[in-house]
């Protein structure tokens, strides 16, 4: 039970912490200068989360891009494929951005295949071109210290960078790329992007880098130079970070195109729009208005029918949606008014395992059973409907979800949106309602 408690206060702390709003202190504390507390982001292993709530294009509006495909050098037999794969890395781009219900669709026009794209959340029309439209291939070229640059023989489009050159190392030698914070030897702090190689490109990168001390290693990304450091040293690490004036934003933004990888073909963006909420505020407001209520009856109930059990459970109904919170933070799930009505739905589910618990208990109690037996054989007697219930319902949600895309079933943005709310919020209820209501009566009881 020890254990368990553990568990829970640990559960409890974190989702805290990670939801807490951002607070200026600017003070000193055990002698350490603290600017603020909250609004804290997650970097752990790679995972970056920034720990805000994603809203949906029908909340929070957002941009609509249309991109036509250059396919003129691809066979016709082979366009299906690349626009396939078009797609996906468009979505996967979106997705790593922060957006769990990106919008992509492709679209057939005399003759002609465009590719409309609309994001959620984002007003910044040329950040949004930037994440989407470039193709984000990187190369890594060593200084020439033999180089004398002859002003009759400019390079072309598309030759190395005057006074580098090609090397072994290329973009597939990169693992991944994390958006990080990189302290210069000035002691300045700013945004970069860490980027972390395969097991055989660090090799590569600590044998270039031994070789070559005192050149600069040259980062480009599409032929644009971004870094070119001098290397001091042989770096074995197998990490690189690329600096330069980077913002939070763009540091972020270049780090989902390396991680999604080039565009297949290259791309033209043809017209762009910023579409505002088609949802009203005075509908968001009716919608939280609502849940609110709804939360305030289900408490009511439990009370007045329950008494000291019904406290704990509007105490549990309270940690299920501090929980649900954290886990579309982390996750991160995009809530649209339709993911909302899930989250909502799912509460009424929270309640359900309580009641059934609850009426378990009484029985035994009235079967001549008192205290900890009552309890233990209350839960044993409800986990069987419990089970059965959510398990059903979690099974909907799969299938409402339809993640294998089975052209017989919804493969719509919002009934996904609903999906996903409503099946974390069963195996959160089941969490909340069995598991911590369990151990908080076995407390008391056992205190008494």
């Amino acid at each position: 039970m020890k254990r368990d408690w553990i568990i829970i206060t640990l559960l409890i702390l974190i989702s805290i912490t990670l939801n807490l709003p951002k607070i200026e202190i600017n003070k000193s504390l055990f002698g350490y200068k603290v600017l603020y507390i909250g609004g804290y982001s997650l970097n752990v292993g790679g995972l970056y989360r920034d720990m805000e709530l994603k809203k949906g294009l029908d909340i929070s509006g957002g941009v609509r891009l249309i991109l036509e495909p250059d396919l003129s050098s691809i066979p016709s037999e082979e366009m299906g494929n690349s626009l396939e794969s078009l797609k996906g890395i468009l979505e996967t781009r979106v997705n790593r951005f922060g957006v769990n219900e990106p919008n992509v669709t492709t679209v057939k026009f005399n003759n002609k295949y465009k590719l409309i794209v609309e994001i959620p959340g984002i007003e910044d029309i040329e950040r949004a071109k930037t994440l989407v439209g470039k193709t984000a291939q990187m190369s890594f070229l060593m200084e020439d210290p033999n180089f004398v640059l002859d002003p009759e023989s400019l390079p072309k489009e598309g030759d190395p960078y005057p006074g580098f050159v090609e090397t072994d190392l290329k973009s597939t030698d990169i693992k991944k790329a994390v958006p990080a914070i990189f302290q210069s030897e000035a002691g300045v702090y700013e945004p970069s992007v860490n980027l972390i190689f395969t097991s055989e490109g660090t090799k590569k990168f600590s044998d270039l880098t031994a070789k070559n001390i005192g050149l600069r290693l040259g980062i480009f990304i599409d032929n644009v130079p971004v870094i070119a450091p001098t290397i001091n040293q042989q770096i074995s690490t197998g990490e690189a970070y690329i600096t330069g004036g980077f913002t939070s934003e763009a540091a972020k933004d270049l780090a989902i195109q390396i991680n999604s990888g080039a565009l297949p073909v290259p791309v033209n963006i043809v017209g762009e729009s910023q579409i505002g909420a088609s949802v009203g505020d005075d509908v968001i407001q009716k919608s939280i208005k609502g849940g609110l209520i709804g939360l305030a009856a289900v408490s009511i109930f439990m009370l007045f029918l329950y008494k000291k059990l019904g406290l704990i459970s509007v105490s549990t109904l309270l940690l299920y949606g501090l929980f649900s919170i954290t886990l579309y933070k982390l996750v991160p799930i995009t809530l649209t008014l339709s993911g909302v009505a899930g989250f909502i739905l799912s509460i009424g589910m929270a309640v359900d395992s309580n009641i059934l618990i609850f009426e378990r208990i009484k029985e035994e109690r009235n079967a001549g059973y008192e205290g900890s037996s009552a309890v233990e054989r209350g839960f044993d007697k409800a986990w069987g409907s419990i089970k059965d219930a959510n398990l059903v319902s979690l099974i909907i949600a799969f299938i409402l979800f339809n993640p294998f895309e089975w052209g017989f079933l919804l493969q719509s943005g919002p009934v996904r949106g609903f999906a996903v709310t409503l099946g974390i919020g069963i195996a959160v209820s089941l969490f909340t309602g069995v598991y911590v209501t369990k151990n908080i009566i076995k407390f008391f009881y056992k205190s008494r």
